[in-house]
């Protein structure tokens, strides 16, 4: 018994490749946003370490 769709192979390859497509974007947008806010508390981070390196070399502490 063979399934019957009422969408044309055509157009349902078209939504197979908009939905990998639209997966793919997904995937990117959130690995930048996680990357993109671990990054910014990395450099934070450095920014307050080079801080206080700094400050200790101006004091000679």
């Amino acid at each position: 018994m063979k399934l019957v769709l009422a969408v044309p192979v055509n157009l349902r390859s078209f939504a197979r490749a908009a939905h990998i497509v639209l997966a793919a974007a997904a995937s990117l947008l959130c690995m930048y946003l996680l990357f993109g806010l671990v990054g910014l508390l990395v450099l934070v981070a450095e920014l307050l370490w080079l801080g206080t390196l700094l400050r200790k070399a101006a004091y000679g502490k």
